[in-house]
C-alpha cells in the first residue's frame, strides 16, 4: 500500500513540473515571435505595411506582457510616424514607451529615447522643447555614469543654445567639446567645434574670438587636413578683420582667397562683393567698383538676377555717398529693373530706399517720396509676410506642445486610475485576510475544546491501563513462583539421568579403544600407498612445466616479430600521411588563392553563387549610379611618356581610385582603356548610393588635382580628367565562360556615359536625375538642359561641393 501511495505522489509532482516547464517554453516562444517580427519590420521600406508588422508585434507583445517588446515597438512606430510626417502620432508612441520605461526603471532605454525626441523637436524647430530633453538624456546618462564619446549629446546642446540665441551657453559646451577632441588629436572633430564655436562668437557680436577660432582653424587645414576648406575659411577670417574694422588686413584675407578659388566657383561672386565692399570702406572707389562690376558679371553669367540686381544697388549706394549722383542713378534703375523681372522683393526693397535718397539728393522730392513710399509699402508686405510664416510656424510649435501635454494629461489619468483599481484589488485582498484570520481563529477554538476533551478521555484511559498493569503483575508473580517449583523437580531428576550416563559412556569408551588400534594399522598402510602416488605426480607436474616453457619462448618470439612488424609499418604509414597532409595544406592553399582571386574579380555574393551553382543569375536593381572617369588630352600626353611611365601612371591613378570608391561602398566594373567604370547600389542595394558616388567622384577628381600640382612641380606631362555620373535601373550579371567578368547593362550605363562625354575637364557633371538624390548635401550650378545624342535633351549640372554649414 504504501508503495502504491509513492508511486501516486511521484506522478503528480511530475506532471505539475512538466506543466510549469510548458508555461515557460510558450513565454518563450512568444517572445521570440514577437522579436522576430519586430526585426523582419525594420527590412521592409514601405511604410504603411511596416506600421502593420509593428502594431502585430505590439499586440502580441501587450497580450504577453513581454514589457522589452512593447517599448521596443513603440520606438519603432515613433519612427515610422516621424518619417510619414504624422507628428501627433508619434509624440503618442514615444510618451507611452517613456511612461513604461519609468515604470520599469530601464534608465539606458530612457535615456535614449530623450535624445530621439530632443532629435525631434530639433528638427521642427522647437529648440527650447528640444533643449529640455537632451537635457533629461544629459543628466541620465550622468547617473549612469556614461561617457558621450563622440560628443553628440553636447553638440546638440549647444546647436540648441545657438538656436534660440543664447550664445554664451552653447559656447560652454562647444568648449568642453573642444577640450576633449584636442586632448585625443581629433582634427576633423576638432575643426568642427571651431567652426560653431565661431558662430556663437558672430552671434554675441564677439569678431575677436571668431577670429582667434577661424585663425586656428587655418593652421589645422595648413597642414594637410581638408584642405578644400581653406578658401571658406581664408574667406570668414576676412570677414573677422572687416567687421573689426581692419580693411587692410579683410583685402588681404579676401585677395588670398581668390587665388585660392576655382574661375567657376559659386563663391567667386560673394567674393567679389566682400571686396568691394572693404575696399569702398577703405576709400578705394576705383577698385570697390571694379570689384562689384565682376560680381555683377559673375552672377549674370549664370542668370542670377536677384543678386546681380543687389550688387547694382550696392554700386549705386557707393556712387551716392561719393555725390556722383548721375552714375548712382543709373545703376539704381538698372537693379529696379532686374530685380522687378522676375519679381524680387528682397532687392527691390532696398532699391526703392536706396532710390529715394538718390532724388532727393538732387531736389526731386515728389520722385523721392513715390519711392519711399514703394519702399515702405514693400517693407511692411515683407514683415507681414515673415510674421505670417512666423505664426505658421508658431502654431504648429503649439500644436506639437498641446498634443504633448494632452497626451501625458491623458496618460497620467489613465495611471491614477489604474493605481485606483490597484487599491480596490488591496483593499478587498484585506478584507478576504481578515475574513480567513477569523476563520481560523474560530478553528483554533473548536481545536482547543476537542483537544480538552480528548485529554480527559487520555487520562481515563491511563488509569484503566494502571489497573491493567497491577493485575497483570500480579498474575506474573504467581506464575513465577509454579515455575521455580517445577525448576527443583527437573533438577533433581537431571541428577539421576546424569549417574546414569556416566555408566553408559565409560563402557562405550573401552570399546572405542579396541576399535581404534584396529583403524592405525589400516592408516599406517593407506600412508604408504598415497607416498608413491605423489611421486609420480610430481614428475609428471615437471614434464608439464618444461613444455609450457617451451611454448612461453616460441609466443615470445612472435610477438617480438610481430611488433618489429608493426614499427615499420607504422613508421611507413606516418611518412604516407605526412605526405597526404601536405598535399592537403597545398591543395587548401591553391584553393584559398583560387576564392581570392576569383573575389577580386566579382562580388562575394555572386562569387558564392557562382561557386555554389556554376552560374550566376542576373539581377535587376532599381536605384543604382554609375560612374564614368576619362582622361582628356590621353592621347596627345602619352605619346611623350614611355610605355613604362604611362602603366605606372595609370596604375597610381586607378589604384587612387579603388581605394576611393573601397570607402564608399562602390563597386568597381571595368577599365576602358584610361576611362574607369564604377557603380553604387551594387550587388547590395542601398538609398545612399547617389551621395556616396557624387562623393567619391569629388575625391577621384580632389586625387587627380594633387597629382597635376606634384607632376607640374617636377615638369612632367599630367592629365586632367571628366567625371560623368547617372542614377537610374540596371541589370547586373557575369558574362564569359573561361574568364568571369561582372558587368551592368542599362540605359542608365549610357547615360552615364554621355554625362562624362558632355562634361568639362575638371568637373564632376551629374544628370538632373542624380541631383534630385544629392541636391540637399551638395552644392551644385545647374547647366540647363543640353541636347545629347540619341537621349533628347537632359538637364546637367556641375558639382561644386559638398554643402557646408557656415
Amino acid at each position: 500500500m504504501q508503495r502504491v501511495l509513492f508511486f501516486i505522489l511521484l506522478f503528480i509532482f511530475f506532471c505539475l513540473l512538466t506543466g510549469n516547464g510548458q508555461d515557460d517554453m510558450s513565454k518563450l516562444v512568444d517572445s521570440n515571435y514577437i522579436e522576430a517580427i519586430l526585426d523582419r519590420s525594420i527590412s521592409i521600406e514601405s511604410l504603411d505595411a511596416k506600421r502593420v508588422e509593428i502594431r502585430k508585434a505590439l499586440s502580441f507583445a501587450r497580450v504577453a506582457e513581454y514589457d522589452k517588446g512593447v517599448w521596443s515597438a513603440l520606438l519603432l512606430l515613433f519612427e515610422v510616424e516621424v518619417k510619414d510626417a504624422n507628428l501627433t502620432e508619434a509624440i503618442r508612441n514615444a510618451l507611452e514607451a517613456e511612461q513604461l520605461l519609468k515604470k520599469r526603471g530601464n534608465q539606458p532605454m530612457l535615456a535614449d529615447l530623450y535624445f530621439r525626441l530632443g532629435q525631434f523637436y530639433q528638427k521642427e524647430e522647437i529648440y527650447s522643447v528640444a533643449l529640455n530633453y537632451y537635457k533629461l538624456a544629459n543628466e541620465l546618462n550622468l547617473t549612469l555614469d556614461s561617457v558621450d564619446e563622440t560628443g553628440v549629446l553636447e553638440r546638440h546642446l549647444g546647436d540648441c543654445y545657438l538656436e534660440i540665441n543664447q550664445p554664451d551657453s552653447a559656447a560652454i559646451f562647444f568648449n568642453r567639446l573642444l577640450k576633449y577632441h584636442r586632448e585625443r588629436n581629433q582634427k576633423p572633430e576638432e575643426v568642427y567645434t571651431r567652426r560653431r564655436l565661431v558662430m556663437a562668437a558672430n552671434r554675441k557680436q564677439d569678431y575677436a574670438t571668431a577670429l582667434k577660432h577661424n585663425l586656428a582653424i587655418e593652421s589645422l587645414i595648413k597642414d594637410g587636413f581638408r584642405t578644400d576648406l581653406l578658401p571658406v575659411i581664408t574667406n570668414n577670417i576676412g570677414y573677422n578683420y572687416f567687421n573689426l574694422g581692419d580693411n587692410e588686413k579683410s583685402i588681404e584675407y579676401f585677395d588670398r582667397t581668390l587665388k585660392l578659388l576655382d574661375v567657376e566657383d559659386e563663391k567667386l561672386g560673394t567674393l567679389y562683393n566682400n571686396l568691394g565692399v572693404a575696399h569702398h570702406n577703405q576709400g578705394n572707389q576705383k577698385n570697390a567698383i571694379d570689384y562689384l562690376q565682376r560680381a555683377y558679371v559673375f552672377y549674370s553669367n549664370r542668370s542670377d538676377t536677384e543678386e546681380a540686381a543687389r550688387v547694382q544697388n550696392v554700386i549705386a549706394s557707393i556712387f551716392l555717398n561719393a555725390r556722383d549722383h548721375y552714375n548712382a542713378l543709373a545703376y539704381n534703375e538698372l537693379a529696379i529693373a532686374e530685380a522687378s523681372n522676375p519679381y524680387r522683393p528682397a532687392v527691390l526693397v532696398d532699391a526703392y530706399a536706396t532710390a529715394g535718397e538718390i532724388h532727393e539728393a538732387l531736389f526731386n522730392y515728389e520722385t523721392a517720396l513715390e519711392f519711399l513710399q514703394k519702399h515702405l509699402v514693400l517693407r511692411d508686405s515683407l514683415l507681414l509676410e515673415e510674421r505670417l510664416r512666423r505664426r505658421q510656424l508658431v502654431q504648429q510649435r503649439a500644436s506639437l506642445e498641446r498634443t504633448e501635454k494632452e497626451y501625458r494629461l491623458d496618460l497620467v489619468s489613465k495611471e491614477v486610475k489604474d493605481l485606483l483599481i490597484e487599491q480596490l484589488q488591496k483593499d478587498q485582498d484585506l478584507q478576504k485576510i481578515e475574513l480567513e484570520r477569523q476563520r481560523l481563529e474560530n478553528e483554533q477554538a473548536q481545536q482547543r475544546i476537542l483537544a480538552q476533551e480528548k485529554d480527559k478521555e487520555i487520562i481515563q484511559l491511563e488509569r484503566d491501563r494502571a489497573n491493567q498493569a497491577l493485575l497483570l503483575a500480579r498474575q506474573a508473580l504467581s506464575a513465577r513462583f509454579k515455575e521455580e517449583e517445577i525448576s527443583r523437580l527437573e533438577q533433581d531428576s537431571s541428577r539421576k539421568a546424569l549417574l546414569l550416563e556416566k555408566q553408559q559412556l565409560e563402557a562405550i569408551t573401552k570399546d572405542q579403544q579396541i576399535k581404534t588400534l584396529e583403524r592405525e594399522g589400516e592408516i599406517r598402510d593407506l600412508t604408504l600407498k598415497n607416498q608413491d602416488l605423489e611421486l609420480q605426480r610430481v614428475a609428471r607436474n615437471r614434464q608439464y612445466l618444461i613444455a609450457i616453457f617451451i611454448a612461453f619462448l616460441v609466443i615470445l618470439a612472435l610477438i617480438l616479430r610481430g611488433l618489429i612488424y608493426s614499427r615499420r609499418t607504422n613508421r611507413a604509414l606516418g611518412a604516407k600521411n605526412q605526405e597526404i597532409e601536405q598535399q592537403k595544406e597545398e591543395i587548401e592553399k591553391s584553393r584559398d588563392e583560387a576564392e581570392a582571386l576569383l573575389l577580386n574579380i566579382l562580388p562575394r555574393e555572386t562569387a558564392a553563387e557562382l561557386t555554389a551553382q556554376g552560374v550566376a543569375t542576373p539581377k535587376n536593381y532599381d536605384l543604382v549610379t554609375v560612374l564614368f572617369t576619362d582622361f582628356s588630352g590621353f592621347t596627345s600626353i602619352s605619346e611623350k611618356m614611355s610605355p613604362q611611365e604611362l602603366v605606372d601612371e595609370l596604375n597610381i591613378c586607378f589604384r587612387a581610385f579603388d581605394e576611393i570608391i573601397e570607402h564608399f561602398g562602390l563597386e568597381k566594373i571595368k577599365t576602358i582603356g584610361d576611362g574607369y567604370m564604377c557603380a553604387g547600389g551594387i550587388p547590395q542595394p542601398n538609398g545612399t548610393n547617389p551621395r556616396d558616388t557624387v562623393a567619391a567622384g569629388l575625391e577621384m577628381m580632389a586625387f587627380l588635382r594633387k597629382r597635376k600640382r606634384l607632376m607640374s612641380e617636377r615638369e612632367m606631362p599630367y592629365w586632367d580628367m571628366r567625371v560623368g555620373i547617372h542614377t537610374g535601373q540596371v541589370i547586373a550579371g557575369v558574362v564569359g565562360k573561361k574568364k568571369f567578368a561582372y558587368d551592368i547593362w542599362g540605359d542608365t550605363v549610357n547615360t552615364a556615359s554621355r554625362m562624362e562625354s558632355h562634361g568639362e575637364k575638371g568637373r564632376v557633371n551629374i544628370s538632373e536625375a542624380t541631383y534630385q538624390h544629392i541636391k540637399e548635401n551638395f552644392d551644385c550650378t545647374s547647366r540647363g538642359e543640353i541636347e545629347v545624342k540619341n537621349k533628347g535633351r537632359i538637364g546637367m549640372y556641375f558639382v561644386n561641393g559638398v554643402v557646408e554649414s557656415s
